[in-house]
């Protein structure tokens, strides 16, 4: 004969408030370090979408995936009356370069009085193509007109370093032959050319190289500790969610016990239903947070984030349950 159905009778009311809280909470908490850790998601993406090995500072051109950077700060603002400049990082294209897709935000060619903005520095001003910025050119004095040509892929910094943390994003200038022939000027340039090679060419004088790999590492000490902290919460508030489970069907379970049912069957009917809840209440919070995050346009790699978070909680879902099943067993 099959062993009869076992019914674990619980408060579900007390059961799906508890949950509701902790779906709520974990809601909370991922929404925090996801605009936390947005900026360094960001440049991480955008370092792990590139192909190249390092940058570095040269005073030629190589001719592929550099760009001018004038000695004299170049600044933007949203129109020619406001005194305020946007926070980004300016560089120029070069008239003679080759831009690949090595690098995951290069612009397409642009006019002389066109310019390329990332996406997020975008948004923050509530700017698309076809928008006007301004610039009074260090040349001549006057305020230049530039027109929004292109957007580019989320991106902070064009490389990392302590120097550019306040940067909101990036710009680039289309070839301005004014500024080149007036202002100093270096290259920045993003390459997979050795070393030696690059310093073959006297002229290049290779000063100030950051390499790719450096920065990954960096990106990921800045979001590593976040990721542990929500781990260490989301484990403890897991855990308590599922003491109050079992807490709230020891009495029947125990009641169960003496009235002789089958080991196994009580067993069975514990995790299913500890178990089940757990997990009903971890996706809640997951699917809640990725449209939440997608909603705050976070960086894709948060998701990832996100999902780790999940595995470490059905793992620890499935390891306290059968924890707090031997307990009661014990008593």
């Amino acid at each position: 004969m099959e062993s009869p159905k076992i019914n674990l009778h619980t408060d579900y009311k007390r059961v799906l408030s508890v949950m509701a809280l902790f779906s709520l909470i974990s809601i909370i908490l991922n929404v925090i370090i996801g605009l936390t850790t947005n900026e360094h998601l960001t440049e991480l993406n955008a370092l792990l979408r590139s192909d190249y090995i390092y940058s570095v500072i040269t005073h030629k051109s190589v001719a592929v995936d550099d760009y001018y950077q004038f000695n004299a700060g170049i600044s933007f603002s949203v129109s020619p009356e406001t005194k305020t400049s946007l926070n980004a990082e300016v560089l120029m294209q070069s008239e003679i370069t080759d831009y690949t897709r090595s690098v995951y935000w290069n612009a397409e060619s642009l006019s002389e009085s066109g310019v390329a903005i990332s996406k997020g520095l975008a948004k923050r001003y509530d700017m698309h193509i076809g928008d006007n910025l301004f610039s009074k050119h260090n040349v001549d004095g006057t305020i230049h007109e530039y027109s929004i040509e292109q957007l580019l892929p989320d991106v902070i910094h064009t490389r990392i370093s302590k120097q550019n943390s306040f940067y909101s994003g990036v710009i680039i200038m289309g070839y301005d032959k004014l500024y080149v022939d007036n202002i100093s000027h270096d290259w920045i340039a993003f390459t997979s050319k050795s070393i030696e090679d690059l310093s073959s060419d006297k002229a290049v004088s290779p000063e100030d190289i950051v390499y790719r790999d450096d920065e990954i590492a960096s990106e990921l000490v800045e979001i590593i500790p976040y990721v542990v902290v929500l781990s260490i919460i989301s484990v403890i508030g897991l855990i308590i969610f599922q003491m109050f489970l079992s807490k709230g069907i020891s009495y029947n379970f125990r009641r169960l016990m003496t009235l002789g049912f089958e080991k196994q069957s009580l067993n069975r009917a514990f995790c299913k239903l500890t178990r089940e809840i757990g997990a009903v209440a971890i996706l809640i919070a997951a699917v809640a947070s990725a449209g939440i995050f997608t909603l705050l346009d976070i960086c894709p790699i948060g998701l990832i984030l996100l999902c780790w978070i999940v595995l470490l909680e059905f793992i620890v879902l499935w390891i306290t349950s059968a924890v707090l099943k031997g307990r009661l067993w014990r008593r």
